[in-house]
């Protein structure tokens, strides 16, 4: 599956910018994604090194809403919500939108999404569609419901805890590749003199 493409297109389809903000630190273009039938997509105006944090989702209390509710939504509503940790989700929509609402699902994402944090899975380039993993965001009750854009198989989510603890251990992994000679932090007051 390629998850790179060129976002240039004729004039009366130019992308949107979103600049790097709050949110979202690299700055991105909304196009076509380059995978069949996704929508649009994300893709970065500049590079990013393997390790380099994204961006950060900042929910808002109001956005919150319980898995019962996320699914009684029209399908466009629920494209743009997400679970966050175990049955809490959030919603998107108008004037919350960030790079993150344009992320599309690969089995192989460039993007590691662990607790509202974007970690870049591998080196970056510019013209790069961004893509994450979106089974650990699909709580058990939707699998099935998301399909991949690529290969048209269903997504299957995980529970909470077990999604958690295997992006949890990804990103230790990525980031233990990523420092030179980490030092152990400090165990207590006679480790710190």
């Amino acid at each position: 599956m390629t998850t790179s493409s060129s976002i240039d297109g004729p004039a009366d389809e130019r992308p949107q910018i979103l600049e790097a903000g709050p949110c979202f630190r690299l700055r991105t273009r909304i196009a076509a994604s380059s995978l069949p039938g996704a929508g649009l997509g994300a893709y970065a105006m500049e590079a990013a090194p393997l390790g380099t944090l994204l961006g950060i989702d900042l929910p808002q209390s109001e956005w919150m809403i319980d898995v019962q509710e996320a699914l009684a939504l029209p399908r466009r509503a629920r494209s743009q919500t997400w679970r966050h940790v175990e049955d809490i989700c959030f919603r998107g929509g108008e004037g919350r939108a960030t790079a993150s609402n344009y992320l599309n699902h690969s089995f192989q994402p460039n993007v590691l999404w662990h607790l509202g944090c974007y970690w870049a899975l591998r080196d970056v380039q510019p013209g790069d569609e961004l893509t994450l993993d979106y089974r650990p965001l699909i709580a058990p009750d939707w699998s099935g419901r998301i399909i991949d854009a690529a290969s048209g198989i269903p997504l299957m989510g995980e529970e909470g805890k077990v999604a958690l603890l295997r992006n949890a251990r990804q990103l230790v992994a990525l980031l233990e590749t990523v420092l030179e000679d980490p030092e152990p932090a400090p165990s207590g007051p006679e480790d710190r003199r």
